[in-house]
């Protein structure tokens, strides 16, 4: 190959042609250069993942040549993180983009049309042809300015000549505009992929990549010597054009882009009676798309940079157009991967709906656990997993379309239940209805809050709560977690009458969960617990979930003739007995010696041991500021010898194991003369102080919020506070 080239160098040099000859001769040099890998990969022969990509590289100034320093990148990132005015940080100093290198004298120009509404690319045939169309073939919107564009494939980049200086705290990085697209030779041949969707795999995919610069500008660049020429009224260059001051007038407003042949995989999705899809709704559609790129690099473990989509608009049968998404491999010419994803496509759709419905953040938003990464900041905006979760699941449904699933519903495949369970119950705006056998103290596995937290959030939202149970809680000083548990459902009847009800049922639904009937974020759940008593103690029970509007209605007249038959419990038959003592503390804005008035009374004799149950003293604030408090109140008889305190597991309640464990010996260490027991192993929701006396008599006294219910400013929470004075009597 070297020889024919150098042939045709010879050949152009008798006819006295030298600007080609000289060409050819860079072209020669070129390919004595390039290592046979390089030019492989390059063309998609070899996969990235093995072998370099076709890379390009950011010359540095001469006085920096001999630095064990080479700048290289893939030129679909190089046009972006090396374009003009870009700077980077390398080997501690900042490197500024000065410009363009061409290997031919005379760089091909290329014209497109990209639309700006439904992402339609129109290419010209043939370098230096415009294009003519004024309309988007598609959408049938007209071409704005901001369509049209020209671009160059640099041949790679250079710094400027005062780059290299050691890096400070901030580099200068332009907002440009990135913008991609697919072209087609030919549209794929579609297959039905259950009744929501069609797919189809193509080998012959090519992916266009444009920086169209800071704000769709382009980039003003010299087109003899490829220096960024920044002063927007010059008229000639003023860089340097092989070692001599170039002043050519060839300046030109160009785009940098590039174009990849890679695999593509084709998704088309339709509504059904249970869901619609948006034809050209940019956040439905980005969050779907990111959901399943996601979905695909957990389910199948491919590299998140090694597969990537876009929208593509296709026509409908009405005679518009409509998106869909297109998956491709990032390597040129095609991994396999988006194969890999078709073959499994209904493992990816399963892990995409886990990933959106499963994340802690605002279903309004969105976060790098879920749908954000690098590669795809310019649409963060855009990505909002809640709008993808109720598709996602039908999706799903229809896919798995199995025998033990009804129509319209989908087995939810989460391995924390309780936890996912918890995130749609607390996410609720509206309206949440639950049947339960009974209703448990304990808090669910994986979670940290309890159930009766969980109410307490939803009512103070103004959320109205609907709890139906077979069994209700019976306030008898022999079963104290029933009182506790009486005390804190009358709290809730008394504080938010209408927001909170609690019916007493004589069977339990077969669809135990309703969440905000009516509205868009409607759904039911079912479990297939004969007995269901919220704590969900029992492993190997599965749910099945489903967001279709007549399900959700027949199971919203279900819960609803349950209720008018059952008997609804008043605050008054949950009233602690004679044997204890109840009072309630409202919420202030300072101490008043009345709301801890209990506590003292409580304390008034000597004690020579003290138990403190809370599973929420996990941090230093909680277990040794509050903790403190009540062992001063104690010692003050002068008898304190033991105290145990028995909480949870840092870790499980998203606090530092380390945090506690530090805490508990600052307690040791404050009270040398006190044994001091710390006890982590999964303790109860109610927070509670047990005391033996002196004289051999035991008290407990329960306080619905917890130990800190009187805050370190001085305010006052509202809560209930329950005596047993003494234990037994």
């Amino acid at each position: 190959m070297t020889a024919y080239y150098h042939d045709i160098e010879d050949k152009l040099a008798n006819e006295r042609k030298y600007d080609d000859a000289k060409a050819y001769k860079k072209l020669l040099d070129r390919i004595r250069k390039d290592r046979l890998i390089d030019y492989l990969s390059n063309r998609g022969v070899l996969p990235s993942y093995s072998f370099p990509l076709a890379t390009v590289e950011m010359r540095l100034p001469l006085k920096f040549t001999d630095a064990h320093l080479r700048l290289q990148r893939d030129l679909q990132y190089a046009i972006s993180e090396f374009a003009p005015g870009s700077e980077i940080v390398a080997d501690k100093r900042i490197w500024k983009s000065g410009g363009l290198e061409f290997f031919r004298d005379s760089p091909q120009r290329h014209d497109y049309k990209l639309c700006s509404t439904c992402n339609h690319l129109e290419m010209a045939s043939d370098p230096g042809v415009p294009v003519m169309k004024t309309e988007c073939p598609k959408c049938k919107e007209p071409y704005g300015m901001s369509a049209s564009g020209r671009y160059v494939k640099p041949d790679g980049f250079r710094a400027t000549s005062d780059s290299g200086k050691p890096a400070g705290q901030y580099v200068n990085r332009p907002f440009n505009t990135m913008r991609s697209a697919l072209l087609l030779k030919t549209e794929p041949n579609l297959e039905e992929l259950g009744n929501l969707i069609q797919y189809g795999y193509s080998r012959d995919g090519e992916l266009f990549f444009v920086n169209e610069g800071e704000s769709g500008r382009g980039f003003r660049v010299c087109m003899q010597c490829g220096t960024h020429v920044t002063k927007k009224d010059a008229k000639r260059c003023t860089g340097y054009y092989r070692g001599v001051k170039c002043e050519s007038q060839q300046l030109e407003t160009i785009r940098l882009g590039h174009i990849v042949p890679t695999d593509t995989l084709h998704l088309r999705l339709r509504s059904s009676a249970n869901v619609n899809v948006s034809p050209h709704d940019r956040v439905f559609w980005n969050s779907l798309l990111y959901a399943l790129l996601h979905g695909a690099s957990r389910a199948l473990q491919i590299e998140r940079q090694d597969i990537s989509g876009l929208l593509y608009p296709v026509s409908n049968d009405s005679g518009g157009w409509e998106s869909s998404i297109v998956l491709y491999d990032t390597v040129p010419g095609g991994a396999g991967h988006v194969r890999d994803i078709k073959d499994h496509f209904t493992e990816v759709v399963r892990e995409a709906y886990e990933i959106v419905s499963s994340c802690q953040c605002d279903e309004s938003t969105s976060c790098v656990r879920c749908l954000r990464d690098y590669n795809n900041q310019y649409v963060y905006g855009d990505l909002r997993r809640g709008y993808i979760v109720s598709y996602l699941e039908a999706l799903l449904a229809d896919l798995e379309n199995s025998s033990d699933v009804q129509a319209g519903w989908v087995r939810v495949s989460a391995v924390n239940r309780p936890s996912w369970l918890s995130q749609r119950i607390t996410h609720a705006e509206h309206e949440v209805w639950i049947a339960a056998t009974s209703f448990g103290s304990k808090t669910s596995e994986g979670l940290r809050e309890s159930w009766v937290d969980t109410f307490r959030e939803l009512v103070k939202r103004d959320v109205c709560v609907n709890l139906l149970l077979c069994e209700i809680p019976k306030p008898t000083a022999e079963s104290r977690e029933d009182l506790s548990l009486a005390r804190h459902l009358q709290s809730l009847l008394d504080e938010r009458p209408g927001k909170f009800t609690v019916v007493q049922i004589n069977r339990l639904p077969d669809t135990q969960i309703l969440i905000d009937p009516g509205h868009h974020r409607e759904r039911a759940v079912r479990l297939d617990e004969v007995d269901f008593d919220l704590t969900m103690a029992r492993r190997g029970y599965s749910l099945a979930s489903s967001t279709s509007p007549h399900i959700v209605q027949d199971v919203l007249g279900v819960m609803s003739r349950l209720k008018e038959k059952g008997r609804i419990i008043n605050p008054s038959e949950l009233n602690a007995p004679a044997s204890t003592t109840v009072y309630n503390v409202r919420r202030t804005t300072g101490k008043r010696e009345s709301d801890i008035a209990p506590i003292t009374e409580f304390f008034a004799q000597p004690v020579t041991t003290m138990t403190i149950h809370d599973p929420y003293l996990i941090d230093r604030e909680r277990l040794f500021s509050r903790v403190s408090a009540y062992i001063d109140l104690a010692k003050a008889g002068g008898a304190l010898e033991h105290v145990v305190i028995r909480t949870d597991d840092a870790n499980r309640r998203g606090g530092s194991l380390k945090e506690q464990t530090k805490a508990k010996e600052s307690l040791e260490q404050r009270y040398a003369d006190i044994r001091i027991d710390l006890i982590r192993k999964g303790a109860e929701h109610d927070r509670w102080i047990e005391v033996t006396r002196a004289n051999g008599e035991r008290a407990r006294m329960w306080i619905g919020r917890g130990l800190d219910f009187i805050r370190s400013d001085g305010t006052v929470e509202s809560t209930f506070i329950v005596v047993e004075d003494p234990v037994g009597s």
